[in-house]
């Protein structure tokens, strides 16, 4: 996640080989054209967005003919409640972006609100990580995953994958 042109330059220097937009430089069009013009996918994080900026954000950067963009719903509060997380948004973004790539930019605790996000179309998950939830120098430890919560929340997706079923009410072979 890049905050300014320096920093873009620099993860393409290193070989980064895609890019998460901040939900708060979602209106910053240059910078998203900038990012844009390397040619690398972007996941385009939407927390505090309406549709319409959404729209303004994804017109600028297929301007730059590119269009490997990752939708991601985000709720920016920190921890999001969830009562907040929204994730029925997420058929919005779809239904106004079809085609495109879904995710989530989850700021929940635990793993039920990101698993749950793929039954409503999400591919993509961002959700912070860290070894020590008890390290004090980070306003992010405490609300991020460790590595088991990790384990458990790509367990519970892969459950909720197969969960989905073919989309049809018809009976099944068991």
């Amino acid at each position: 996640t890049p905050f300014d042109n320096e920093a873009v330059d620099l993860l393409v220097r290193i070989g980064c080989q895609g890019f998460k937009v901040a939900s708060c430089d979602l209106n910053n069009l240059p910078f998203l054209e900038y990012i844009a013009k390397t040619g690398l996918p972007m996941l385009i994080s939407t927390g505090a967005a309406e549709i319409d900026e959404i729209a303004r954000a994804v017109e600028v950067i297929e301007g730059t003919g590119n269009s490997k963009i990752c939708i991601m719903h985000c709720t920016l509060c920190y921890p999001t409640h969830p009562r907040d997380a929204n994730l029925t948004a997420l058929r919005d973004i779809a239904d106004n972006f079809p085609g495109y790539l879904l995710g989530l930019s989850d700021h929940t605790l635990g793993t039920v609100i990101p698993a749950a996000s793929v039954l409503y179309g999400a591919r993509v998950i961002e959700k912070h990580y860290t070894f020590d939830k008890t390290l004090p120098v980070s306003a992010d430890h405490w609300l991020s995953l460790d590595e088991a919560q990790l384990r458990q929340l790509v367990e519970d997706v892969r459950v909720l994958e197969q969960a989905l079923g073919c989309g049809k009410k018809v009976r099944l072979a068991c």
